[in-house]
């Protein structure tokens, strides 16, 4: 179903017949193919086959029309598009520096029909190329933990090997393999304040470097196609994943190119420049309709390396006792969240650590004891809840005032507030036992 706003730039010419011949010949696509912003708005683009459809924000394509050339080998070039749903066509002409389309006359709103191009390039063109042209600023990353992505990307005057911090802190000695199977040499590092990215000097880049967007708050729009290359599911494989932008912030942007685990590192390509504007780092699932256990939204999001202006230099030994340590932190709220997961299902915890298998063991024990009043299980939980709330706190409050890194000190605040939410979860689910 077109929009209102797609019907105000038609003109309406109800018709009998329709005429669905290509719009382009098979050897070269014709000028007006491409990607346009219609002046409703809308993302149109124009296939080579006489297609025309309509992008969403999603990246998804929906197909609304066909066109075809009227004047083969003519200028100005004149195209009838026609429009199935609602019977109507449209006559456009191409302007002579072909980034312009105007209607002939106005819509039957009085609305002068236009578009101005995003891209003169073939929307069909695979992007599958992008690896096998890049395959040495590609790269996987793989240690005993597990694998991850990076890229060579040039910054300035700088080219350097992008990865996220994370990956950095949960493989201890990783490895950089470019796609043609040479090991990538690094040497100093840097993390970005404030952000997932970390980045290696580099010894003998290769010339297929790719290129940092220096440009994005002009060159990049909500709609805009992307692919992520990199190591999906850490299979020591790049694959080539599409999507669009959906959302841009200061210091980073949500894609739907629904990347993976193993994607951590991966850069996302701008099709329409082909340039890097984001580095793949995490996604976020829920689920929006409580009514439906599958139904779990994912977002996807990456940092942008342009608007990145304070970089760490890293020592390593202080980088990798601050990662064990956070490991450590983490490791523990993994058994809070399962311990409250027990509670609420009425299972046995499986605890990982000794911190809290202890003090909870204890007191599930006394809850079983029979001969227990409702004062005393009462008091008993009282108890574990005051031991609880100093276990959730005491392992953070004594790592976070020595951390040097601001990765770091961000991950300790987050930690701090779910272990918040955890105990008050905890607390409520207690007392109802």
């Amino acid at each position: 179903m077109l929009s209102s706003k797609i019907l105000q730039a038609l003109f309406i010419v109800v018709i009998g017949v329709f005429n669905t011949a290509s719009g382009a010949d098979s050897k070269k696509p014709d000028p007006v193919v491409g990607e346009w912003k219609w002046f409703t708005k809308d993302t149109m683009v124009i296939h080579a086959d006489g297609r025309l459809t309509q992008t969403a924000a999603d990246g998804s394509s929906k197909a609304k029309a066909t066109w075809r050339r009227l004047n083969p080998g003519e200028v100005p070039c004149r195209y009838e598009v026609t429009w199935p749903k609602i019977k109507a066509i449209d006559i456009l002409i191409l302007e002579n520096d072909e980034t312009r389309l105007s209607g002939v006359g106005k819509n039957i709103y009085g609305d002068h029909v236009s578009a101005q191009r995003m891209s003169h390039e073939d929307p069909d063109k695979p992007a599958d190329d992008f690896i096998h042209d890049h395959n040495a600023a590609l790269i996987i990353v793989k240690a005993d933990e597990g694998a991850a992505s990076g890229f060579i990307g040039k910054s300035g005057q700088s080219t350097l090997l992008f990865t996220n911090v994370h990956v950095l802190a949960d493989l201890d000695t990783p490895t950089f393999t470019r796609l043609d199977g040479v090991t990538v040499s690094t040497g100093a590092a840097d993390l970005a304040a404030g952000r997932d990215i970390a980045r290696f000097e580099v010894k003998n880049p290769p010339n297929s470097a790719l290129e940092i967007s220096t440009d994005f708050n002009d060159s990049v729009h909500i709609g805009d196609q992307v692919v992520v290359p990199g190591n999906s599911g850490g299979g020591g494989v790049a694959t080539m994943i599409k999507g669009a932008v959906v959302g841009i912030g200061p210091d980073r942007v949500e894609v739907s190119a629904p990347f993976v685990p193993g994607n951590s590192g991966s850069p996302i390509i701008h099709v329409k420049t082909g340039k890097v504007i984001g580095i793949a780092t995490y996604l976020t699932m829920r689920n929006e309709d409580p009514t439906k256990s599958r139904a779990v939204a994912v977002r996807h999001f990456g940092y942008r390396i342009d608007t990145a202006a304070t970089w760490e230099r890293v020592d390593w030994d202080t980088f990798q006792e601050e990662a064990d340590g956070v490991k450590e932190v983490s490791a523990l709220t993994d058994d809070v969240i399962n311990f409250l997961n027990a509670l609420r299902t009425r299972q046995p915890p499986d605890f990982e650590t000794d911190t809290l298998r202890g003090p909870a063991g204890e007191w599930m024990k006394a809850l079983r004891n029979q001969r227990l009043t409702m004062n005393g299980r009462r008091a008993v939980t009282e108890n574990f809840l005051r031991v609880l709330k100093v276990i959730v706190a005491s392992d953070v409050l004594d790592l976070e005032p020595g951390l040097h890194y601001s990765y770091f000190q961000e991950e300790m605040r987050a930690q701090h507030e779910i272990r918040r939410r955890l105990y008050d979860a905890i607390s409520k689910a207690s007392l109802e036992l």
